[in-house]
């Protein structure tokens, strides 16, 4: 990262961008390091087992990916809003849970159960080689999501190198909040200096506590 690009992150947030730098500096960039330095608002759960499914019989994957799902659910019972980081995103159809794989996805159903129980999410997912661009990918997992019962999603896209984006999905008791944060935030110095941009088509143009899930291999 050159230097230029780390004097308009520092701009967007000086305090959350010392804290994330001192662990870079001491070569610490683990979800483990962030909990513990307090990077987000006290109170934050975290559930950041990794999920390892490679070297298990096919039969077994399911079984082991479903006991992680359900240690997650009730890790994070009582948070409000429920960050999902899978390092790819969503599962598309050809990704199938007995895959060795399927760890680096979150699966619609297991995004099902946290709104079921009236939970807000936010859901990391990395731009694929979808035919149609960023417009038609978002518009496929608006569609997908949809089809879980998520009357609303909303979509803000990180535009820096790789293309990421983070869905929102309000439970109703959060929405008018989640609304007005995420318009504050891509309408803000995050967009000013081109590191966020809410989505066109998204409706908007924190709760008091937060969880977060990452089954990452490669971040402890």
């Amino acid at each position: 990262m050159d230097r230029s690009w780390r004097i308009h992150l520092r701009r967007c947030d000086a305090d959350l961008h010392d804290r994330l730098a001192g662990l870079v500096g001491r070569n610490d960039r683990s979800v483990a390091a962030i909990e513990k330095d307090l990077v987000l608002p006290e109170g934050t759960v975290f559930y950041a087992k990794p999920l390892s499914v490679q070297g298990l019989p096919r039969s077994k994957r399911t079984e082991v990916r479903r006991d992680w799902r359900g240690e997650a659910l009730s890790r994070t019972a009582k948070a409000d809003i429920v960050f999902l980081d899978p390092d790819n995103g969503f599962a598309g159809k050809s990704i199938k849970q007995q895959t060795a794989r399927s760890n680096k996805y979150v699966f619609l159903c297991e995004v099902q159960a946290f709104l079921e129980r009236g939970q807000s999410l936010v859901v990391y997912h990395h731009q694929t080689r979808r035919r149609g661009g960023l417009e038609l990918e978002i518009a496929h997992w608006r569609s997908e999501l949809n089809q879980i019962g998520v009357s609303d999603s909303h979509a803000i896209v990180f535009c820096k190198g790789s293309v990421r984006t983070y869905f929102v999905l309000p439970a109703d008791r959060h929405r008018a909040v989640l609304l007005q944060r995420v318009a504050e935030f891509t309408s803000g110095l995050w967009r000013a200096h081109g590191c966020f941009s809410l989505f066109p088509g998204s409706p908007m143009s924190p709760s008091k506590s937060h969880a977060v899930i990452d089954a990452s291999q490669h971040r402890k």
